[in-house]
Formats: structure tokens, sequence, C-alpha cells
């Protein structure tokens, strides 16, 4: 997807513990996977540009197109710059790319971070039992998501959602396996790669394995976990918000970002 607004080079999104609120939590998160697969291959992963396609992100001139504006392009294209037409994605769609976009430029009303990491982390790992499947900077259990660097690309407000309603998540589990070779080895864990002839397991202690088919005597497929839906009874909203503040804390901030919030104290 080209989408050729302008001509001014973008630069590429910093990530802050300060994050986004989209205006639609699920809207956002269709957007991001419709502009990932459509319009990151020209205009890179966060709207910074590419070779075929300008920047469209944070520090670009379309951050001042009007949503009337971009909605047009994407819709009718500028085909004498290469942008096609992608009116048969239908306006829903149209729309969560849009709500991406404008959450790339940081046009979004601002969410703060306001629980406390360290609680936080004594929840995720104590009374939440989050580290029973999760892990966090290599502690806790690859059973499901590493969210060492979850934050990196969802807010706060996606991440509590993800936490008090999982089934407003739309990301596919990853499936979990269970394996005995012909020599009588076992593995079991997470699949993270597979084709017709190998398998690379992850167990929850983080090791990988790679696996050739042919060696294999006994594979069971196991059902992914799913995400506990009873937060909202177990925990208290200042606990969720903790667990929250943890998890923005450990995705990691760029030096420019860091050299920028030193130069504001």
């Amino acid at each position: 997807m080209t989408l050729a607004l302008i001509t001014m080079p973008g630069t590429t999104r910093s990530q802050t513990l300060v994050s986004r609120k989209p205006s639609n939590v699920g809207a956002n998160i269709k957007g991001k996977a419709l502009f990932e697969s459509s319009c990151a291959v020209c205009h890179g992963i966060e709207g910074g540009g590419g070779e075929h396609a300008p920047g469209i992100g944070r520090a670009s001139a379309a951050k001042t197109l009007t949503d009337s504006d971009l909605s047009s392009i994407l819709h009718e294209g500028i085909p004498d710059k290469g942008m096609p037409a992608f009116e048969t994605l239908g306006d829903l769609k149209i729309h969560s790319i849009l709500s991406y976009l404008r959450f790339l430029q940081g046009k979004t009303e601002a969410q703060t971070d306001t629980g406390n990491p360290s609680r936080g982390k004594e929840v995720f790992f104590g009374k939440g039992q989050c580290g029973d499947c999760h892990a966090i900077g290599g502690n806790g259990h690859f059973v499901s998501t590493d969210l060492s660097d979850y934050a990196h690309d969802h807010n706060p407000i996606e991440i509590r959602t993800a936490i008090v309603d999982p089934r407003e998540q739309e990301d596919a589990p990853h499936a979990l396996i269970s394996v005995t070779t012909i020599s009588g080895q076992h593995f079991s864990g997470l699949i993270r790669n597979e084709n017709n002839t190998s398998l690379q397991v992850q167990g929850a202690d983080g090791q990988f394995y790679l696996l050739r088919k042919s060696d294999l005597g006994w594979v069971e497929r196991l059902p992914a976990p799913s995400m506990p839906a009873d937060y909202k009874q177990k925990l208290s909203a200042a606990e969720i918000k903790d667990i929250v503040s943890y998890i923005v804390h450990q995705s990691p901030i760029p030096a420019a970002t860091a050299k920028q919030a030193a130069s504001h104290k």
C-alpha cells in the first residue's frame, strides 16, 4: 500500500512511558493489523517512510491533514503518485487504519501511566499469578506471550483491556505441543515456527528446541492457554493499574527519548 501524501521524510516513533489512548480500542487493534499487512511494506512499520513511499507518522506533514482528507486518499488513492485506491476495503476497515495511523502520529489523547510498577511486579508474580504463563525480562514462564516488550506497541488502555476483558483481544494464541522423539527425549512448550520438516519449540524455561519431524515418535497438540476472565473480581482496580504500570515500564526507552526527558528536567 502506497500512501503518497507528502515528500517530507518521517522518523521512527519514539517509545515513551506516556502512551496514546485510541478513540476506539477495538478499531485500533484491527487498524494495527491492517496497517502492518497493507501499508507498512511501503511506509514502514511505524509510518516512518521507506524506499517506495514517504513517512506518514509522527514527524510527517501527513499529521496535519484532516481525517476527511486522509479518508478520501485511502478511498480514492493518488494514481499519479503510485497510491492505489483502497475503497474495496470498506468504510470500517479504512476507519480502523486511520485510527491506528493517528495513534502512530500521536494525535490522540494522552493516557498517562499512573500506577506503581513496583507494586505491580509483586502482584504480577504473586496474587495475579501472571508469571505462571507470562515472562518479563527472563522471569516467569514462557507458556504464553512474553510481555518484556509488550508495551512497545500496546498503550496502557489496551494492556488493561487485555487483562480485564481478554475476549476483546484478537491476537491468535500460540499453540502448545508435547512431543517425544524416537530416542525417548520429551519436549513441551509453545510452537514458535513450523514447516513441513521441522518444529521450533520454546519450553516454559525459555529454551528453544529445533526438532526434525522425522525424529518424532509421538506428538500431541494441546489447547492454547486461555487468559483468565475473572481479574476484575480477583484483583482491585488499583492492583490492575499497578500491573499495567509494571508492564509499561518494561519496554526499553530509546536513547533519544531518555535524552529528551532529561532536557525537560
